[in-house]
């Protein structure tokens, strides 16, 4: 197959926007950086919201991820399609069933190359976390990861050929240089000290450890603010709708913290993510999971030019090593407080780290990762022709 001839068909299967999830964006920047010249791209979107998102182009087809009946649909229409290769972006909760078992009623009966890549791979599975995943990489051409760790958990935990791994690092926009004064300025913010979280909320997210970080740190910083840039995540919204950022206010109130915090309880544009990273002088990122393979927002911040804290999870410690930015340890306040500190005291460290993160965004931007995931394709759908 010739692709300056032919265009290859993909199909995805992900969320996708409006649908407010790190997964849909990837998919979107994915579909995006690759482009129309060489590909046709096809997006089956997976949503469990009620009521259900409008979706546009390249969106055609919907699925109720909480509908066996739909993934059955989905494998139906995708094998009437003139895909070439189907692309799934699988994290184990946005499908339905008991850790999202209801995706295989799609794949079992998919007549077309699949891709699969995995945003989570659990060093300690349940069995039957462990059993879909043995599953979906049975049945893929290919899986694709973001780590090196993520390569050798599927090898020893689950078994997995190696050679039918890929890693494709997550992908970043390239970032353009602007003065942080200035922009702090524009914001309103002159003067500030600014540290930031970005991202969807939720327990994981260890904010509420930043938060005392943030007290800790304004004894030495009175001009200290903490952004927050993010609603809810949608699932935790289902479940109690606005309670877990209450808490998070209410923590804030406790701590004497309102005039070091900021809330932006929204599902932020790409220009404003910009804005916050650019004002930032240290991004932090304290999650509390240790099996995490795979961070948006922390990929971002280090293409933004950030100096990052992190705890260290297998994504951070990938990525920050040997000497991209700071690790934290696990829910440990003093120790965020520790190392947020040796940033904001010292510009030369602060300069360091964000001349080291610039040159890993360099490496990482969407169009080499697009590439990658092209490269991977046409591969699979020469082999079908």
């Amino acid at each position: 197959m010739n692709i300056k001839e032919n265009r290859v068909n993909v199909a995805h299967v992900s969320t996708y926007p409006p649908r407010e999830c790190g997964i849909a964006l990837y998919t979107k920047a994915l579909v995006e950086t690759m482009g129309s010249d060489r590909f046709v791209h096809l997006v089956l979107a997976v949503d469990n919201d009620k009521p259900r998102y409008r979706y546009n182009h390249p969106v055609g087809f919907v699925i109720n991820g909480n509908k066996s009946s739909d993934f059955t649909k989905a494998a139906e229409f995708l094998n009437q399609t003139p895909s070439s290769v189907v692309s799934l972006q699988h994290e184990y909760g946005i499908f339905g069933g008991d850790w999202g078992r209801l995706v295989l009623d799609m794949t079992s009966s998919l007549r077309k190359p699949l891709i699969t890549t995995f945003h989570t791979v659990l060093r300690k599975p349940t069995q039957l976390a462990k059993e879909i995943l043995i599953e979906l990489a049975s049945t893929s051409e290919y899986v694709v990861v973001t780590l090196k760790r993520a390569t050798r958990l599927l090898t020893d935990v689950y078994g997995v050929r190696e050679n039918k791994v890929r890693i494709i690092q997550h992908g970043a926009p390239l970032a353009s240089p602007r003065d942080p004064s200035t922009e702090k300025a524009r914001l309103g913010l002159s003067g500030r000290r600014i540290i930031s979280t970005v991202g969807l909320l939720s327990p994981a997210k260890g904010i509420e450890y930043a938060l005392r970080a943030t007290k800790i740190l304004a004894r030495d910083f009175p001009d200290l603010l903490y952004i927050i840039v993010g609603e809810n995540h949608p699932a935790l919204r289902l479940e109690e709708g606005e309670a877990y950022r209450r808490r998070l206010k209410g923590l804030t109130n406790d701590l004497d913290l309102a005039k070091h915090v900021m809330f932006v309880n929204r599902f932020v544009s790409e220009e404003e993510l910009t804005d916050f990273m650019n004002v930032s002088d240290a991004y932090v990122a304290p999650y509390r999971g240790r099996d995490q393979v795979s961070s948006g927002t922390l990929t971002r911040a280090l293409a933004s030019g950030k100096a990052v804290v992190a705890t260290p999870t297998p994504f951070a410690k990938e990525t920050l090593t040997p000497s991209r930015g700071l690790l934290c340890e696990f829910d440990d306040s003093k120790s965020i407080a520790r190392q947020v500190r040796r940033i904001l005291k010292s510009p030369t460290l602060k300069l360091e780290l964000e001349g080291r993160a610039r040159q890993y965004g360099k490496r990482v931007d969407w169009k080499k990762t697009a590439d990658k995931y092209a490269k991977i394709f046409v591969r699979v759908a020469e082999a079908k022709n």
